[in-house]
């Protein structure tokens, strides 16, 4: 499965999938004779793989994916191809193994943390394409989710990273998805529902990527032309990408939050830390010793503590929103108050953890041992 190019229409939001001229083309994922699709025994995991300009680097104390998208010298010569012009774009693309494949009805969590430095959001990018087929490219071949503020899909640059929370949530009524380039905005449930339909209720997700294209949309930027955006953060279910804290350097110019992050960036320093290269886990093992520590009410909000031990940790009131704690051991912890909306504690030791008041809310407690916690609640209750 390769990657070709894609190509955004120079127009208004509203006309950028129909225009005449330049069209919205998605030729990924060449047909390469894939057999009939092979649904595993347990769901595949996803591997990122950078494409275009896409690059890794770091921002605001966080490792980053960095994605350009560059019109020069200006529009329309750039996107025509025409002689000493250029026009980039850049993505991550979140591929399965050969053959393999998930029920698009599997798909529960899509959602990234970005930042646009340069130009801004807007002309159809950045967005998330969910292929369901190999070929991806037919009229219901894949449906395609924007990021940015509905209806409009347009915002200037940044001034923290954003989050659109779950873009295939049954419940949300953003209109923010369309049936291939379509253009016709609606609700996830409502593209879920045609998609199910067209593939007799057995739709499958077979590739996911998240795309930079619209340079020519900001012809006045600094520099102009140019839309930059940066990712943190995508979840796919349970898998989270991109999700590390830049430990700051001996010397360097910190903010609070890196700060507070310093010391527990320290822990990991020459240290088996369970790495992601490009996405993928690459299981180096290493347990990280912060137990008996104080970090009540400290703000570690998207923090990557897998494997930490914490345990009997005063954590109380502490953000953990959006933290990575798979696998961590927090036995006796004090987690009473804290903020763990959307935090991964998948295969954690809670074993007499107190969580009471906690916020659990979106919270993965797949496989975490709760035996003997105290909650103020039922745990996992419809």
């Amino acid at each position: 499965m390769n990657f070709n190019k894609f190509i955004t229409t120079p127009m208004t939001l509203t006309s950028i999938f129909s225009a005449v001229g330049f069209i919205l083309v998605l030729s990924i994922l060449a047909p390469t004779g894939f057999p009939a699709p092979v649904q595993a025994a347990q769901d595949p995991h996803f591997k990122a793989t950078l494409f275009g300009t896409a690059t890794k680097t770091q921002f605001q104390g966080y490792e980053v994916v960095r994605t350009d998208s560059v019109c020069t010298p200006s529009y329309p010569a750039c996107v025509s191809g025409a002689p000493g012009t250029s026009f980039t774009y850049g993505g991550i693309d979140f591929k399965l193994p050969d053959t393999q494949s998930i029920l698009l009805s599997d798909l529960k969590t899509l959602s990234t943390d970005y930042y646009a430095l340069n130009g801004g959001v807007g002309g159809g990018s950045p967005r998330f394409i969910v292929c369901l087929s190999a070929a991806c490219n037919g009229p219901t071949d894949f449906i395609t989710g924007y990021l940015g503020p509905p209806p409009s899909f347009v915002e200037p640059t940044s001034t923290s990273f954003e989050n659109n929370g779950n873009l295939v949530s049954m419940t949300s009524t953003d209109a923010r998805w369309t049936i291939g380039n379509s253009g016709a905005y609606q609700p996830y449930s409502t593209v879920f529902a045609t998609e199910e339909t067209a593939y007799a209720g057995n739709a499958h997700v077979y590739d996911i990527s998240v795309v930079i294209d619209s340079g020519w949309f900001f012809p006045t930027g600094s520099p102009p032309y140019t839309q930059t955006v940066l990712f943190k953060d995508i979840v796919i279910n349970s898998q989270v990408f991109f999700n590390h804290v830049s430990c700051p350097q001996q010397g360097e110019d910190k903010d609070s939050k890196q700060e507070q992050h310093e010391e527990l960036c320290e822990e990991k320093v020459n240290q088996g830390e369970q790495e992601f290269d490009q996405g993928e886990q690459e299981n180096e093992q290493g347990e990280q010793n912060v137990h008996s520590a104080n970090l009540s009410g400290e703000d570690l909000n998207n923090a990557d503590l897998k494997g930490y031990d914490l345990t009997n940790a005063n954590l109380s009131g502490a953000d953990l929103s959006g933290t990575d704690l798979t696998f961590a051991n927090l036995q006796g912890a004090n987690l009473s108050g804290a903020n763990l909306n959307g935090a991964n504690l998948s295969g954690a030791n809670l074993l007499g953890a107190d969580l009471s008041g906690a916020d659990l809310t979106a919270t993965n407690l797949q496989g975490a041992n709760l035996i003997g916690a105290i909650t103020s609640g039922c745990i996992g209750c419809p």
